[in-house]
């Protein structure tokens, strides 16, 4: 819904954050953001979670958007706050958290060219994070607010998802009488499948292998297909590695899971199939995983992330979410029953069963250790 709006700047800020569904707006104040903080009192339905640090700000926000699969909302102080939030912003980026990062800036050229949280002359804010986010932009007019702000959480959730920055100036966000107009942005949608026989080659590969490798990353969390890898894994009875740092592509205590990729030996697996992982390169040979490989697959969101390092045999740009639903309703009944594929669950379940229950003995042990054992 389209609706146009007279106010102050950081009003208009406030506005497109309603409409765009924000609840929350995570933050460490300062007072040349002081326009939208003015406007949280003035344009109900957003709330500001205040934290002392802009690492705390950027931690949480992040925590946010991979629970909630929403873009999170963040304001900080100025280019000394953004330098501070900057560490937990590389781990959001390297994750691909939709995260809309904002900032103040003041104006360094028209008057003076020494601020002491901002940036000196001749010097940009965009700097700071222009390796950590997947755009940057600069407001001056007050008026072009609801628009840059839009479009930063248009690009935050676009596929693949990441955070992005923005900087208004102090005189923006404290300007009166703006007219601007207000409407919501949503990511695009990515293009369905690719075609029919890519899929059926992909599954046949998986049907048919012996010794598979099912890699997963975070991609799946992000298009919500837990449940599709789930049973893509469970009815094919394949083993199951996961990404560093990935927190929710796959559930660890499940019988199928072999743990981190990085830890997985290099065997010869028939089949490698990777479905949104983002690798954690190392800058060594080793880097580049599977060369034993027969087939490897790769499945993502990102097309930077699908044979950059290690070759693909197939690769497929797209929504993981539905690749995996048109990988399972090749399914039927016969593929679960298949002599090897019986193997493979019956040894899947034995590991899986032993590894669980060496895991509780070893928390049992710790139980009364003081402080605590991680």
């Amino acid at each position: 819904m389209k609706k146009r709006v007279f106010g102050t700047g950081g009003e208009l800020l406030v506005h497109q954050l309603v409409a765009q569904g924000v609840k929350y707006a995570f933050t460490n104040t300062g007072s040349a953001e002081a326009g939208f903080f003015n406007a949280l009192l003035t344009v109900p339905g957003v709330q500001p979670i205040l934290l002392l640090a802009e690492s705390l700000v950027l931690s949480a926000a992040d925590g946010y958007a991979k629970a909630s699969r929403e873009a999170a909302f963040v304001n900080v102080h100025l280019a000394a706050g953004t330098r501070q939030g900057s560490g937990q912003l590389q781990n959001a980026y390297f994750d691909g958290s939709p995260m809309v990062v904002t900032a103040a800036m003041r104006d360094a050229g028209s008057f003076g060219d020494h601020n002491t949280l901002g940036s000196s002359g001749g010097f940009s804010q965009m700097g700071a994070v222009q390796d950590i986010t997947k755009k940057r932009w600069e407001v001056w007019d007050a008026r072009g607010i609801p628009t840059a702000t839009r479009r930063a959480f248009k690009e935050a959730l676009t596929f693949p998802t990441g955070p992005v920055y923005v900087a208004y100036t102090s005189q923006a966000l404290e300007a009166n009488d703006v007219e601007g107009v207000i409407q919501a942005a949503d990511a695009p949608h990515m293009g369905l499948l690719p075609e029919a026989g890519v899929i059926r080659s992909i599954w046949d590969a998986l049907v048919n292998a012996e010794k598979p490798l099912l890699v997963c990353g975070q991609d799946i969390g992000v298009a919500g297909a837990g449940e599709e890898i789930l049973r893509l894994a469970e009815r094919l009875a394949l083993p199951v590695a996961t990404g560093f740092f990935d927190y929710a592509s796959f559930p660890v205590q499940h019988s199928n899971y072999v743990g981190q990729v990085e830890n997985v030996s290099e065997e010869e697996y028939d089949v490698v199939v990777c479905v949104g992982y983002r690798q954690n390169t190392r800058g060594y040979p080793v880097d580049l995983r599977f060369a034993s490989a027969g087939t490897i697959v790769g499945i993502g969101h990102d097309p930077s992330m699908l044979g950059n390092t290690f070759p693909l045999d197939t690769a497929v740009w797209g929504d993981v979410g539905h690749t995996l639903r048109a990988l399972n309703g090749l399914w039927t009944e016969a593929d679960s029953k298949r002599p090897h594929v019986e193997r493979r669950a019956t040894e899947l379940r034995r590991r899986g069963e032993q590894r669980l229950r060496e895991r509780a003995e070893e928390a049992a042990g710790h139980a009364a250790d003081r402080p605590i054992h991680p």
